[in-house]
């Protein structure tokens, strides 16, 4: 299986689709949109669209992890804070 120029706008959609199963967040799914347009210059000739999706997929799985991991960190922080708020 060969990559050729008219792989990448399905790339794209196919991002913008992972990225909203992942996540209903517009940011989150802008920041995925950008990453995969800074990776796209990145991927070879020799590279198969499977394996360009898959690191595609990779990409926002992380990038959901540490956006899961920020939220988890601010809502104990808050709860934290709500427990020496007086009342």
């Amino acid at each position: 299986m060969k990559t050729y120029l008219e792989c990448v706008p399905c790339l794209f959609r196919q991002a913008i689709e992972a990225a909203r199963e992942y996540s209903d967040d517009e940011q989150f799914q802008k920041s995925v949109v950008d990453a995969v347009a800074e990776l796209v210059p990145k991927f070879g000739p020799d590279m198969t669209p499977p394996q360009i999706i898959g690191v595609v997929h990779k990409m926002i799985r992380e990038r959901l992890a540490i956006r899961i991991s920020m939220l988890r960190s601010k809502g104990a922080a808050m709860k934290r804070r709500c427990l020496y708020i007086p009342g």
